[in-house]
């Protein structure tokens, strides 16, 4: 095993509502990302039950990213049936700040000047959207930007999914709560594109975001596979730096997907700074 685990740790408590994480520590010596720290947002339809969470483990997930020493923490950030995108962006932003301050304090043996932020499906949507957002100058002042983001079958497009089913929003907007807290009730059609373009990250590029991995398959129906190249294509135009693969024939189940998580490991090795620095 590359790793133990600290499992259902209480990170943050926003409005008294315990938010949790599994803390996955390498215990290989010397590979190369020891000392560092990735936070990856475990979410399945934007859900945060914990069996997404083991969903990752059983996969083999984490073993590949401890495998190369990084310290693994893997939050839950809420589920759409309490929570909008907008509310589980805020909390991703908290467990970073948290997770930094703990390292300050001594509890992880992380550097804090260097933070990668991974997510799968409906993960790699909220950690895409928490990097864009967490370099806006407040939240990067307060501890909430990262330096490299991984992302394996992402969402990222939710004005136009890509006609999964006939819907042009997809299958996660039907009653708009994702997005508005009270639903659609009220809202015109100008609010509601509005609002699904503020949450997809494809429309939010900007210029001196971290570089980006981003790997999905070919063949997926759930996530379509055009979400990963308008995002490509949108950091790109930017002068992010992008390292895009498609998997040729790959769903978005996890035997197609694994294959991948090794590569962007190795991928986020090489954007740790120097040593020493």
């Amino acid at each position: 095993m590359s790793y133990v685990a600290q499992r259902n740790v209480v990170c943050v408590q926003p409005d008294g509502i315990g938010l949790l994480m599994d803390v996955f520590v390498p215990t290989v010596a010397n590979a190369p990302g020891k000392g560092y720290g990735l936070v990856c947002v475990a979410s399945g339809g934007w859900t945060s039950p914990r069996r997404v969470t083991e969903a990752h483990e059983a996969a083999g997930y984490f073993r590949e990213l401890c495998q190369r020493g990084f310290t693994v923490f893997a939050v839950r950030p809420g589920s759409s049936s309490a929570f909008t995108i907008d509310q589980m962006v805020a909390y991703v932003h908290m467990m970073i700040r948290e997770i930094r301050a703990r390292a300050k304090a001594g509890e992880y043996a992380i550097k804090t000047n260097w933070l990668g932020l991974t997510g799968v499906s409906a993960g790699g949507h909220l950690a895409a959207l928490s990097a864009i957002r967490g370099m806006e100058s407040d939240a990067a002042q307060e501890g909430a930007a990262v330096q490299a983001v991984g992302l394996l079958c992402p969402a990222t497009d939710l004005l136009d999914w890509g006609g999964v089913g006939g819907v042009k929003y997809g299958p996660y907007l039907k009653d708009w709560k994702l997005i508005f807290p009270g639903g659609e009730d009220g809202k015109t059609q100008e609010q509601k594109e509005m609002a699904a373009r503020a949450v997809s990250p494809v429309y939010q590029a900007k210029a001196g975001l971290p570089p980006f991995f981003i790997a999905h398959g070919d063949k997926d129906d759930a996530v379509p596979l055009p979400h990963a190249e308008k995002l490509a294509k949108a950091l790109r135009e930017v002068d992010v730096p992008v390292k895009y693969v498609v998997i040729p024939g790959g769903n978005h189940d996890w035997p197609q997907l694994i294959g991948q998580v090794g590569p962007m490991a190795d991928w986020l090795v090489m954007q740790l700074p120097p040593r020493g620095v």
